[in-house]
């Protein structure tokens, strides 16, 4: 067990110029303490506790309060005072470890929670919004747990992963001139297996699992997204390879809308002394767009990418 406390004196003194000439005088002397413990229930059982408590503080630029135009549709700017936060995090957790069953564990669950003096703010106008700071005491939390387990098994050099998690938030921004609290939850979970069944195979899959909600006044919203993806390769020779590897998506765009993607990639490669003859073709499928939605406090985002047309090509390389 570790216990430390970091003492800190701040002293921040400037005037701003450009506007209205706001003087910064911050002064303020801060202890932050720390807690690390760690305790081996077993050869194969550890428990392990983190707490601490830190104190953060902003700098000089935030008397820089002249509106900012990132572009047309968006402006920002500062609020004038000094950002000042508190946060308190603690984390408990338990990792197993057994290297003769080839059993592999952990769990954990962690706690945050930060107190500010400035609570952002967003106003729309039209298609453009303007986002500031303003000057509100407010304080958010998180609470999250996640778990892993795999197994090894040795006659066929092959891993097994199944993971989980979960994820809970509460804080509050300031929409139209309206304080308004929300709510974020997710949960997530996934599995990877990686095999090399013989010595001229080896393979691997993975697979993703998302679903975020959030809920604000009488709004709410929930996404839920999967991904997977697979690679195989094959080596018929100490000269020869052959991988191919495909990607599958599976996003929701808005209620009851999804978009599906699935992409497709091969390479061969062939080695002749200190020469490498390789072909590589990607987005066989020639997918045209990836689109998908995040979720973010009050907002919703949507993003649609164009995707490179399929390519094939050969090169040549050489090795001194």
């Amino acid at each position: 067990m570790s216990v430390s406390l970091a003492l800190r004196g701040v002293l921040l003194k400037g005037a701003n110029e450009s506007g209205d000439n706001s003087p910064l005088d911050f002064r303020k002397f801060y202890a932050d303490p720390n807690l690390n413990m760690t305790y081996t229930v077993s050869p194969e059982n550890d428990l392990m506790l983190i707490a601490s408590c830190s104190h953060n503080y902003g700098n000089i630029t935030s008397l820089l309060t002249n509106p900012v135009m990132h572009d047309y549709r968006r402006v920002s700017s500062q609020p004038g005072t000094l950002s000042q936060s508190r946060i308190i995090s603690s984390t408990f957790s338990w990792r197993y470890n057994n290297p003769i069953s080839l059993w592999f564990g952990s769990w954990s669950l962690g706690y945050n929670d930060m107190l500010n003096n400035l609570m952002s703010s967003l106003y729309y106008t039209g298609d453009s919004s303007t986002s500031s700071f303003v000057n509100s005491d407010n304080h958010s939390q998180t609470v999250s747990s996640n778990a892993e387990l795999s197994k090894r098994v040795s006659s066929i050099k092959g891993k097994f992963t199944v993971r989980g998690g979960w994820n809970w938030s509460k804080s509050g921004m300031i929409q139209q001139d309206m304080v308004i609290t929300y709510y974020g939850t997710g949960f997530n979970a996934g599995a990877d297996v990686n095999l090399q069944p013989v010595d001229w195979m080896e393979s691997s899959l993975s697979a993703n699992w998302r679903m975020t909600s959030s809920r604000y006044a009488s709004v709410n919203n929930a996404y839920r997204n999967f991904t997977g993806s697979a690679t195989i390769t094959f080596y018929p020779t100490k000269t020869f390879t052959i991988r191919l590897n495909g990607d599958y998506s599976h996003l929701q765009l808005s209620d009851g809308s999804y978009k599906d993607l699935t992409l497709f990639d091969a390479y061969l490669s062939y080695k002749i002394g200190a020469f490498t003859l390789s072909l590589t073709a990607n987005n066989i499928l020639d997918q045209k767009h990836y689109a998908y939605t995040v979720v973010s406090g009050l907002d919703t985002h949507s993003y649609d990418y164009t995707l490179r047309p399929r390519e094939i090509y050969l090169s040549l390389s050489f090795t001194f």
